[in-house]
């Protein structure tokens, strides 16, 4: 038959317990590999508060402190991403608009070039318009100046025919 006696703890025997607490806590921030960035603030946090701790109380207040801390930067970063984003989907409607103003500029640019292209067309259109004019209206007279040639000559024809016909008779 086996006797135990249990005594109350001691003060040694609860700090080194709440010792062993803080080591599982580090060990479980070891762990699995999900949330790493978090994980990685923690233990940085962990650490930083067991150098400044002389006793496992001293630890749970540094670590508190730490731990809001760390919480505090994540809900910061968490913040902050919807606005990196939204900056960022901003900064790509720029450079998009940037893009089809540069667009239109090189549109509006080739419509003045075929504007201009156009408007000589039409300005050397009517320049030949108005010589086809003119160069038709000579052409008429011209025309009608031959014709009358070609009248006269054909009664001067017609007269030394005529007399021909009388001589022969």
């Amino acid at each position: 038959m086996c006797i135990r006696i249990t005594l109350p703890p001691t003060a040694e025997h609860i700090a080194e317990a709440q010792w062993d607490l803080i080591d599982a806590l580090d060990q479980a921030l070891r762990g699995d590999e999900r949330h790493s960035d978090a994980r990685r603030s923690l233990r940085g946090a962990l650490r930083e508060a067991r150098v400044q701790a002389n006793s496992p109380r001293q630890w749970a207040a540094a670590f508190a402190q730490a731990l809001i801390e760390t919480v505090s930067t994540l809900q910061a970063a968490a913040n902050a991403a919807p606005a990196a984003a939204k900056i960022a989907q901003l900064g790509l409607e720029r450079d998009y608009l940037h893009s089809i103003i540069g667009l239109q500029n090189t549109d509006q640019a080739q419509i003045k070039v075929l504007t201009k292209e156009r408007d000589d067309l039409l300005q050397r259109s009517t320049q030949l318009e108005a010589a086809l004019r003119l160069a038709e209206g000579e052409h008429r007279r011209e025309a009608s100046a031959l014709q009358a040639t070609i009248a006269d000559l054909n009664r001067i024809v017609a007269d030394q025919q005529a007399r021909l016909d009388a001589l022969g008779r």
